[in-house]
């Protein structure tokens, strides 16, 4: 056990002392101010519910005679002074109003009450009063009949100011307490009701024995007990502590003003049933407050383990943060924020990777910062520092320093200002050896300008787009070439296809896509030239992949391949066409007739015509074989003319054509075009002669299905068509 975790020890337990002496002190102060005040709150308590006891017993009895005031009014404003008439209306109301009954007293003082009972009340106190018109309450009479005690409660019957009798309802007298003595404390206490001079006049049904005693007064706990026949005084106190056989109890009173006699309440209840929660609430208290600092002990030993082990894990980092800075290719040092630039902390790895001792170092570099940097780069490193700190406290330079065996070592430095507690602030600085590192990107740097002047002085254009990053390099060459800056494909990452001929695009599509499937097969396509035209050209691609097979950099080249191209393509042409006319040779006016008759028409009919120059033979005999091959020449040139898109024509002979129109909407259209083509076929030569066609055509699909049916009947055609010519002009026409 270190110190710290002993010190931590002692005071968890000064802790637990002052813990313990708190809380005693704490409960025997509460215990007493507790007691007292639970005794403040019963005895309160108890006041206020002999109060309300008393008001209640009012309630009650203005209750009654209210009853009796409101019949009375009522058999009054209907005239009524007849006993047969008011008793059978009266009857049910007895038990209804929790009575024990009902009468009415006619003016000549004869009683009849509910339950048949007849008798003399002339003499009686409240029949008197009644007929003076007022209502009044006899208390504790006795009940004939029972000698039980009642209640009489009496109000005259009036009608237009005249005294018709007297309406009166009878209650047991301590009826009221039986209903009110089972609420007091559960149950546990006792009510009594006196009259002014203490006289107990009734007694509740609480546990209580209090049968020898008949008088209040000789219960009173303070006070100066009233002499005998003396009245109770109204400055009696609301009750206080007494002691019946050796127990203690507490009484509380309550005058009861109801008559011109009045009466008093008092509630008695022992002393154990007001305090019972003391103890209850006292060891509660106790348990909570045993708990609760049970509860921070426990905190605080957790706090206390907490911080030990933070101290613990704080002394492994420590240990660890030290190996670290022993062993990384580098070190660490600390240097001062100020004009010395003066180092504190050197660590053991920094000093050998520079081959010097503590005292070898300081005399070397003067023990400044500065001065540790080497003299070419001291001015950047230090200017860089300055305007980084500017913004941040941190700062990131790169420079080099000399061994002690005179080698250059580059340094990479990540350095952080940190203020002390005086307020002095210094430099902590890990610094890394990155000679390779420096070495390898000279190398990288002399290779990369190497490919630039290689990529510069070749024909070719290289290009090379990065998938993940989306950036793209293409070759000068590109814009010497086709002048303009490349446009690149977001999405697949390739030039975009605008760059492309639109015949050539479909195949410069399946390209990319075999490239990012990892085929890689060389493409010919037609490239847009600014401001107009086209270049054919060679593409090359390869697409490199990642560990997980997809592809993230495009590289390849653009050859020009457009002289070849077009070499090749004059070369394929020439043995396509007839090399007097320039029109398709009947071998290439055949295949191509055919493929086009593979596509029906989308309109009308396709027609073929072949045509024949009209005495041929002739103009070569007369004229000679030049203005016979002029007069071809004119011929292809007058029928290439006549042409649409997507017709064909071709020389199948020596003074034979052939032409394929393609979608004639209809038979008119058909004659209107073929008249044109005759017009257009005739022109002068020298020596009077002229030029002149036979035509015959044959449609498709009505006429034949192929080019063999197609041909033949056009050809037959062509020869009806000389004979018709020849007959016509052999009659003069």
């Amino acid at each position: 056990m270190d110190q710290r975790e002993l010190r931590g020890l002692r005071t968890y337990a000064l802790y637990c002392i002052v813990a313990a002496a708190l809380l005693a002190v704490v409960f025997l102060f509460y215990f007493s101010r507790t007691k007292q005040n639970i005794q403040e709150q019963a005895e309160a308590q108890l006041t206020e519910v002999t109060r309300q006891y008393a008001n209640a017993i009012k309630a009650d009895m203005r209750g009654n005679i209210q009853t009796v005031e409101a019949l009375a009014h009522v058999f009054g404003e209907l005239g009524q002074g007849n006993p047969e008439t008011i008793i059978p209306l009266i009857t049910g109301a007895v038990a209804t109003l929790g009575l024990k009954r009902m009468g009415f007293v006619t003016l000549d003082g004869m009683a009849h009450t509910t339950d048949g009972l007849t008798f003399d009340a002339r003499d009686r106190l409240y029949f008197k009063r009644a007929l003076t018109a007022s209502s009044t309450v006899a208390i504790l009479l006795v009940d004939k009949t029972d000698n039980t005690p009642i209640n009489v409660y009496v109000s005259p019957i009036v009608h237009k100011g005249k005294v018709l009798g007297a309406l009166f309802a009878t209650v047991q007298t301590d009826a009221f307490i039986m209903s009110i003595d089972d609420r007091l404390f559960n149950g546990s206490g006792q009510v009594l009701v006196t009259n002014n001079q203490g006289h107990i006049l009734f007694r509740g049904r609480g546990p209580i024995p209090l049968a020898r005693y008949n008088n209040i007064t000789e219960l009173i706990p303070t006070g100066v007990p009233p002499a005998p026949g003396n009245d109770i005084p109204d400055t009696f106190g609301s009750g206080g502590l007494f002691r019946y056989d050796g127990s203690p109890y507490y009484m509380a009173h309550s005058k009861l003003e109801i008559t011109s006699t009045d009466w008093h309440i008092f509630s008695i209840v022992p002393e154990d049933t007001l305090t019972a929660n003391v103890g209850t609430i006292q060891r509660e208290v106790l348990y909570l407050m045993l708990f609760f600092i049970g509860l921070s002990m426990v905190f605080l030993w957790l706090v206390l383990r907490m911080q030990g082990r933070q101290a613990k894990r704080l002394r492994r980092a420590k240990q660890f943060l030290e190996t670290v800075i022993e062993n990384i290719p580098g070190g660490f040092f600390r240097y001062s924020n100020d004009e010395k630039q003066e180092f504190d902390y050197i660590s053991e790895g920094f000093l050998k990777l520079l081959g010097h001792t503590r005292a070898s170092f300081r005399e070397a570099y003067g023990n400044r910062f500065d001065n540790l940097v080497h003299p070419e780069d001291r001015k950047r490193v230090l200017d860089s520092i300055n305007s980084q700190i500017k913004h941040s406290d941190y700062d990131t330079v790169e420079y080099r320093v000399t061994k002690a065996d005179g080698q250059i070592l580059w340094l990479f430095d990540k350095a952080q200002l940190v203020r002390d507690e005086n307020g002095r602030s210094w430099f902590y600085v890990i610094v890394m050896d990155i000679t390779s590192l420096r070495n390898t990107q000279q190398e990288l740097k002399i290779s990369e300008e190497r490919y630039r002047i290689l990529t510069e002085l070749s024909e070719r254009i290289i290009f090379e787009h990065d998938l993940v990053t989306r950036c793209s390099y293409f070759s000068p060459r590109f814009k010497e070439k086709f002048g303009y800056d490349p446009a690149v494909d977001s999405a697949s990452g390739s030039l975009s296809e605008y760059c492309i001929h639109a015949v050539d695009r479909p195949l410069y599509r399946r390209f990319v896509t075999q490239i990012l499937s990892g085929h890689s097969a060389p493409a010919e396509l037609r490239f847009l030239k600014q401001p107009s035209g086209f270049l054919w050209c060679r593409v090359q691609a390869v697409a490199i992949f990642d560990e997980s097979g997809q592809p993230v950099r495009l590289v390849g080249e653009i050859e020009d391949i457009d002289a070849e191209k077009r070499d090749t393509e004059r070369l394929r042409m020439k043995a396509q066409l007839d090399p007097l006319t320039g029109l398709y040779n009947a071998s290439s006016a055949r295949k191509r007739i055919e493929a086009s008759l593979q596509q029906p028409p989308s309109v009308g009919m396709h027609v073929l015509a072949v045509i024949d120059v009209n005495h041929f033979k002739q103009i070569n005999d007369t004229c000679g074989h030049l203005t016979g091959d002029h007069a071809l020449i004119e011929t292809a040139r007058r029928l290439g003319s006549m042409l649409n898109e997507g017709d064909i024509a071709g020389r199948i002979g020596g003074d034979e054509f052939i032409a394929l129109f393609r979608g004639v909407p209809s038979m008119g259209a058909l004659e209107k075009r073929i008249d044109e083509l005759r017009r257009g076929l005739s022109f002068p030569l020298p020596d009077g002669l002229s030029m002149s066609a036979s035509i015959g055509i044959a449609a498709f699909p009505n006429d034949a299905a192929d080019y063999t049916g197609l041909f033949r009947l056009a050809d037959a055609s062509m020869y009806a068509d000389k004979r018709h010519r020849d007959e016509d002009e052999m009659k003069g026409n």
